[in-house]
């Protein structure tokens, strides 16, 4: 059987949890062909990505809800939650772009754009100083 190169497969990263060391779940991704990086114990940076995005589902989606009347209502909010996080909303960590200009190449684009404004924004409000100035005077 043909095996894809480790960079070209998906992969799960997790912690070591028992149910995520098991035989059942390393046969699970054997079969389908999913890597499994394990992170190291004690180290909480290693996890500390995913674990900051799952504190901000909860925290600024799902514990807004008084309560979700099924499985597929939360799965569906979740997910709406998710691709506003990813499309609409601006990232502090990220120069204010969405992860995805960052990630599409975009957000370079979109900086230079905004410096571009702002560098024109102080010379425009420099020249409207100057002339308030000078009529002053």
């Amino acid at each position: 059987m043909y095996e894809k190169p480790d960079d070209q497969r998906p992969a799960l990263v997790s912690d070591n949890g028992t149910q995520l060391i098991s035989n059942s779940f390393r046969k699970f991704l054997k079969e389908w062909d999913i890597q499994h990086r394990r992170i190291a114990v004690r180290h909480t940076e290693s996890n500390g990505k995913i674990e900051v995005l799952h504190k901000t589902i909860k925290h600024e989606n799902v514990y807004t809800k008084e309560r979700y009347e099924s499985f597929y209502q939360a799965q569906k909010d979740i997910k709406d939650f998710l691709l506003k996080y990813n499309y609409d909303r601006l990232h502090q960590g990220i120069n204010f772009v969405t992860p995805y200009q960052k990630y599409s190449g975009e957000a370079e684009q979109i900086i230079n754009k905004r410096k571009q404004r702002h560098k024109k924004a102080i010379e425009r409000r420099k020249r409207i100083n100057r002339k308030s100035q000078s009529k002053a005077a």
